[in-house]
């Protein structure tokens, strides 16, 4: 198989949509998780802040030189990878340290981690990067304990203000065979990686990560870098990878070289406690993925200075259906848009909030018996958007884009953006194979049309994304 060319991972538009935003000042005794939890979970939304004030760093004493300890819920957001991120102001003198709490994680000699119960640091804010911490999410309104401390000369209050980034994983070309798999990081890169696998659905599976490569695992057992070999069915995967240490709330394999690493406390959330960063070209997360059919080699680099980083790489497994692909942009490579607003390479044509225009992508396998083929739009407005399927390709004007889904129109479903991206479907909604009403060897086409009510470029009021074309299997 040959070698896999990656851009750099990047992060898209902040979803911060509210027009009044929420304070929720702390409330004392808050010294510990125990007492935080008493106080209730708090939860936010982009732009709104906790606050408080601490002379110190306490976890025994209640009062002004305690620990603020918060138990903070992120508000719930459409299907998708979300960075969350709590930045500390003061009007005061800057000296106030946030941290991501954790559990500390055990291990005997070739067993797996036994998670602990004793309150860990699990990242830690820095001044470097404006004294701000970052995780992430999924969109089911994940939980965590976030503390702040202070020093003597910290008198002044101050506020921790959530924001919120979507995520677009890095899509790896091509469609891997079921059955065992290998992530292999050895020799491929000297970072020290941290990896684990999720599922379709963006949830964590059990006892598939790694830190340090194992002879377990199939590598040398000597390095820092990863290795993980798996069996897998046909589907989509994403292989989070980041520096050491990357955690959720999974304990380590026994098959991993290192397994005491501190872990999150709830479900549903990760995060890296590096501050390490690459400012010249990312940081090298290259890899081989090994499967029956032979070895492919991924470049693959992490974002320019992003401190506490995760990259998510999307991975197809297939059972010889074909992958999804992508057709009709408004580049300039085809059809020209209405009123020469090109798009980026790949994307729908510009529109007034995005002058790289809406892009249309798909994970997951068409197949009519285990269907997990997803649309997933980005670039858009926070608009609503119709997600619809055709029969065939088309490219031609309409309103501000160009359509290029014809023939016989399905009308998916209409969602509405956040963060400027959704997707069809989401948890608990209809399968495309079912909408859509299709049957092993359909060949059919899917775009989404989103409003764009600014005065832009036609006298109309939409535009849309570039076109996608799948098979549908049985």
């Amino acid at each position: 198989m040959s070698r896999t060319l990656l851009c750099l991972a990047s992060t898209a538009l902040l979803a911060s949509s509210a027009s009044a935003f929420s304070t929720f000042p702390e409330i004392e005794p808050n010294e510990s998780k125990a007492a935080a939890t008493t106080n209730g979970i708090i939860t936010l939304v982009a732009g709104d802040d906790v606050t408080g004030s601490t002379t110190g760093s306490s976890t025994v004493t209640p009062g002004a030189a305690s620990s603020d300890y918060f138990r903070i819920k992120t508000g719930a957001l459409p299907a998708g990878i979300y960075r969350h991120t709590m930045t500390l102001t003061t009007s005061g003198t800057a000296g106030h340290t946030g941290t991501i709490r954790g559990l500390n994680q055990t291990s005997g000699v070739g067993l797996p981690g036994v998670i602990g119960t004793t309150d860990s640091t699990f990242s830690t804010s820095s001044t470097t990067f404006a004294r701000s911490l970052s995780w992430y999410g999924f969109g089911r309104s994940e939980e965590l304990y976030y503390r702040v401390t202070g020093t003597a000369s910290t008198t002044m209050p101050y506020s921790a203000t959530l924001s919120t980034a979507s995520v677009a994983p890095i899509v790896i070309p091509g469609t891997y065979a079921p059955g065992a798999i290998a992530f292999n990081f050895e020799g491929q890169t000297t970072t020290d990686t941290d990896i684990h696998l999720l599922d379709s659905n963006l949830t964590v599976i059990d006892d598939a990560s790694n830190d340090d490569n194992s002879i377990a695992e199939g590598g040398s057992g000597n390095g820092l870098q990863s290795r993980l070999t798996r069996t897998l069915a046909a589907g989509t995967y994403y292989l989070a990878i980041g520096r050491y240490n990357t955690a959720s709330n999974d304990n380590s394999p026994a098959t991993d070289d290192f397994r005491t690493g501190n872990v999150l406390d709830f479900p549903n959330i990760m995060a890296n406690s590096s501050t390490t960063v690459s400012t010249t070209t990312g940081t090298d997360f290259s890899f081989q993925i090994i499967d029956g059919s032979g070895t492919t080699n991924v470049a693959l680099f992490g974002p320019l200075n992003e401190p506490w980083s995760i990259v998510f790489a999307q991975i197809t497994v297939g059972g010889g259906i074909p992958p999804a692909t992508a057709y009709c942009f408004g580049d300039g490579t085809g059809a020209a848009c209405p009123c020469g607003n090109n798009g980026a390479a790949g994307n729908g044509c510009a529109s007034s909030v995005n002058v790289n225009g809406a892009n249309l992508a798909s994970s997951g396998v068409a197949s009519i018996s285990n269907d997990t083929f997803t649309l997933l739009g980005s670039g858009m407005p926070n608009s609503s958007v119709l997600y619809f399927q055709g029969t065939t390709q088309v490219s031609s004007v309409f309103g501000d884009g160009l359509r290029c889904a014809g023939g016989a129109v399905i009308r998916l479903l209409t969602k509405s953006n956040v963060a400027g991206a959704s997707q069809y479907p989401g948890v608990g909604e209809t399968l495309i194979s079912i909408r859509g009403n299709n049957v092993p060897g359909n060949v059919r086409t899917y775009q989404a049309w989103y409003r764009n009510a600014a005065a832009f470029c036609t006298v109309s009021t939409f535009n849309l994304t570039n076109g996608i074309q799948a098979t549908w299997g049985a």
